[in-house]
């Protein structure tokens, strides 16, 4: 655990092939790509393409990923404003 919350922004060669830390990795890329939880680095991050390629992820994938995460963010938004 404490491997890859130091490592998650692929901070070692080692890093981006520990399949956990590079999840997060993802994770947190994809997350600062919708502005989600940006601290005042937020947007500083480098991005791995060969992180992307060990996960077998694909730009299609990625790009997937963000839309039905900004769906699922709008339902949980709705929700929260019905209450």
């Amino acid at each position: 655990m404490i491997f890859i919350i130091a490592n998650h922004h692929m901070s070692s060669e080692k890093a981006k092939t520990d399949l956990d830390t590079a999840i997060v990795y993802i994770a947190d890329i994809i997350c600062n790509t919708m502005g989600v939880g940006c601290g005042i680095d937020g947007m500083s991050s480098r991005f791995h393409k060969d992180v992307m390629e060990f996960l077998n992820i694909t730009p299609e994938d990625f790009e997937m990923v963000i839309a039905e995460s900004y769906q699922e963010m709008e339902k949980v938004e709705r929700l929260i404003n019905a209450v």
